[in-house]
């Protein structure tokens, strides 16, 4: 009697591969989309220094901060543009707003707040509309 070899997959161990491979989509998929959401905003974060020293300098020259760009020496708004960000403004008391020009991002916006300790560096307070799980640490609450 001759034995013959089999090779190969059968049709229910392809199957099960399949789902398992369909489950790891399932969880790997949305987890990096949101990873790619916060990169998107984490945009703002690196345009905001620049920002932010301006607004520091101005309050320890003048002892109380702009009321817009071009009181903390800044360019307009819409010169901090980015791939998704739209603009960045300072307002009334310092307040930064960076606004997002991105879908992804509800079109929200970052608001930083400034507020000043009697000794050491000016604080800043990040509050934003956009869903906590979408930002960087830095603005979630």
């Amino acid at each position: 009697m001759s034995e013959q070899l089999q090779s190969g997959y059968t049709l229910i161990e392809l199957m099960i591969i399949v789902a398992i491979v369909g489950i790891i989509a399932a969880v790997a998929i949305p987890t990096y989309l949101d990873y790619a959401t916060r990169a998107k905003a984490g945009e703002a974060l690196a345009l905001f220094p620049n920002v932010k020293m301006a607004v520091t300098e101005y309050y320890s020259a003048e002892g109380f901060f702009p009321d817009n760009n071009g009181e903390a020496g800044l360019d307009p708004p819409t010169a901090y543009r980015g791939n998704h960000v739209e603009s960045i403004t300072v307002g009334v008391d310092g307040v930064v707003t960076i606004k997002f020009d991105d879908p992804a991002l509800n079109n929200g916006t970052f608001i930083f707040t400034p507020t000043t300790v009697t000794s050491g560096p000016i604080q800043w307070t990040c509050t934003t509309a956009i869903p906590s799980n979408l930002v960087p640490a830095v603005c979630r609450p």
